[in-house]
C-alpha cells in the first residue's frame, strides 16, 4: 500500500474518531449500572471520566432520573453512587413537588439531599429556608424559614420557624416554635403548629371592603387558621382611611379535659384624618375578651368571662353591630356551679375592670339551695335557700364606693297531702332572713 494510501486512511479514521468523541461531549451522556436505572446528563458541555464514574457537566445542565429533573448551571454526578452536585440556578422537580435554591446535594437512588438557599412549592404551599434537607421518607425539613399559600415574593402572611417538617404526599405540615407573621409583623407565637392540608389547613382570607362616614374607606381582612385538636387562630388586619391600621388576634381553644374558650384582642393606634375636625395625636386604643366554659363533670360547671377596653366607646366605635347592638357593657366575672340531686351550690366573683363602668361587685356571692328533705320519719319537708353576698358598688364617676355585706335565707317547713287523686295541697311556713 502507497503512503498516500496509508494516509488518507488514517485521517478517514481521524475524522470519525473525532465526529464520535464530539457528539459524544456535547449531545449529553447516558450511563446506567442496568437498563432499567439510566442517568442522563444533557448540557451545553459535557464530560464523562470513566475511571472515576462521573460526570462534569456546564451550562444548561439537565439531568434526569427515574421520573425527577434537575436543572442547573453546573452539575457532577457519580454514576455509580448517583451523587450529584449542583449550583447556579438549581431547580429539582419530583412528584409535582419544585424545589429551587443556589446549590444541592443530592442522590438520586436514595432521595436525600440538601439545598441551600432554597424554596420549594407543592399543590398550594410554598416553603422557604436557608435550606431544605430531603429526608429518606419523602418529607422536607425546611431550616430557618418559612411557609405560606401566598405565591408572592413578599407573602401577605407567613408561619415561619426555626424547622418546618412537610410531608407532600400526604400534604401534613408539622412546626414548633412558630411565630405568624403579617407581612413582617409579628403578631403571634405558637408552640406548635400542625394542620393538613387537604382539609383546609391554610388559612381562609375574608376581605370586606365598605365605606363609612366615620372610617372613611376601609378593608377589614382577616385569615383563619385552623388548627389541630379543633382549635383555630384568626388574625385581623384592618385599614381605615380615617384611623389608620387596627390588629387583632382570635383564638379559639379546646383544653382536653378542663373545657373550652375564646381569646380576643384587637390594638390600634388610632388617628384622626378627618378633615371636617381639627388634627389630633395617635390614641391608643385596645380590647381584650376572654371566655372559657368548663363541664368539670356531669354535675359541676364553671363559666370565666374577662372584658378590658381602654375606653367606653371602643367597642361602640369598632364592634357596634357584632357585640355592641346586642350588650353595649359586659361584665367580667368567675362562676361556679354544683348542681345535685338534692341541693345545689354556686360562688360567684364579679369585679370591675373598667374604670369608666359602674358595676356593682360580688366578692364573692355564695349561694346554697336545698332542695324539699324530709324530716326523718315525719310528712314534713324542710328547703332552704341562703345567699352570702359581699357587695362593693362602684361607680364611673369615681365617687366613695359603697360597701354591703349581706346575708340573706329563706327557710321553709312544708307537709303536702293528697286528699283524692286529682286533689292535692301543701300547706307550708315560711321566713326570710336578710342581714
Amino acid at each position: 500500500m502507497s503512503e498516500c494510501n496509508l494516509i488518507e486512511n488514517y485521517m478517514e479514521k481521524y475524522i470519525v474518531y473525532s465526529i464520535f468523541l464530539a457528539l459524544f461531549l456535547f449531545s449529553g451522556v447516558s450511563y446506567a449500572l442496568d437498563e432499567k436505572k439510566p442517568i442522563e446528563v444533557n448540557g451545553d458541555q459535557v464530560e464523562f471520566f470513566p475511571k472515576e464514574k462521573k460526570i462534569i457537566g456546564k451550562g444548561n445542565v439537565s439531568i434526569d432520573y427515574e421520573g425527577m429533573k434537575l436543572t442547573c448551571d453546573t452539575a457532577a454526578v457519580n454514576t455509580e453512587t448517583k451523587d450529584a452536585e449542583a449550583e447556579g440556578n438549581v431547580i429539582l422537580q419530583s412528584s409535582g413537588a419544585e424545589l429551587k435554591g443556589e446549590k444541592i446535594i443530592y442522590n438520586f437512588s436514595t432521595k436525600v439531599g440538601t439545598i441551600l438557599k432554597a424554596r420549594a412549592s407543592s399543590g398550594g404551599w410554598y416553603a422557604f429556608g436557608d435550606k431544605i434537607e430531603l429526608l429518606s421518607n419523602s418529607t422536607y425539613r425546611v431550616i430557618n424559614g418559612y411557609i405560606t399559600s401566598c405565591c408572592l415574593a413578599k407573602p401577605h402572611y407567613k408561619i415561619s420557624a426555626k424547622t418546618v417538617m412537610i410531608d407532600p404526599v400526604d400534604n401534613k405540615v408539622a412546626a414548633k416554635d412558630v411565630t405568624v407573621k403579617v407581612g413582617n409583623t409579628p403578631i403571634a407565637y405558637l408552640p406548635k403548629y400542625h394542620f393538613d392540608l387537604k382539609t383546609g389547613g391554610w388559612p381562609t382570607v375574608n376581605v370586606i371592603p365598605g365605606k363609612k362616614s366615620k372610617w372613611g374607606v376601609f378593608a377589614l381582612n382577616s385569615y383563619r387558621y385552623e388548627m389541630d385538636g379543633g382549635n383555630s387562630l384568626t388574625l385581623r388586619v384592618d385599614e381605615r382611611s380615617k384611623w389608620g391600621l387596627a390588629e387583632g388576634l382570635d383564638y379559639k381553644y379546646y383544653l382536653n379535659g378542663f373545657g373550652e374558650g375564646l381569646l380576643r384582642t384587637y390594638y390600634t393606634h388610632q388617628r384622626n384624618m378627618d378633615r371636617n375636625e381639627p388634627e389630633k395625636g395617635e390614641q391608643q386604643r385596645y380590647r381584650i375578651q376572654a371566655r372559657h366554659l368548663w363541664d368539670i363533670n356531669d354535675h359541676a360547671m364553671a363559666i370565666m368571662e374577662y372584658h378590658r377596653s381602654s375606653d367606653m366607646n371602643m367597642t361602640k366605635d369598632y364592634f357596634y353591630r357584632e357585640e355592641y347592638d346586642r350588650e353595649s357593657s359586659p361584665e367580667s366575672y368567675i362562676y361556679a356551679l354544683n348542681r345535685e340531686s338534692e341541693y345545689s351550690l354556686s360562688v360567684l366573683a364579679r369585679k370591675r375592670v373598667n374604670h369608666f363602668q359602674t358595676v356593682t361587685e360580688r366578692l364573692p356571692e355564695v349561694r346554697f339551695d336545698l332542695k324539699d328533705q324530709k324530716l326523718f320519719d315525719l310528712p314534713i319537708y324542710f328547703k332552704t335557700d341562703t345567699t352570702f353576698t359581699n357587695l362593693n358598688k362602684k361607680t364611673s364617676a369615681n365617687t366613695d364606693d359603697l360597701n354591703v355585706t349581706r346575708f340573706d335565707t329563706y327557710n321553709k317547713l312544708s307537709a303536702p297531702l293528697k286528699l283524692v287523686n286529682f286533689l292535692s295541697v301543701s300547706p307550708f311556713v315560711g321566713t326570710r332572713d336578710t342581714v
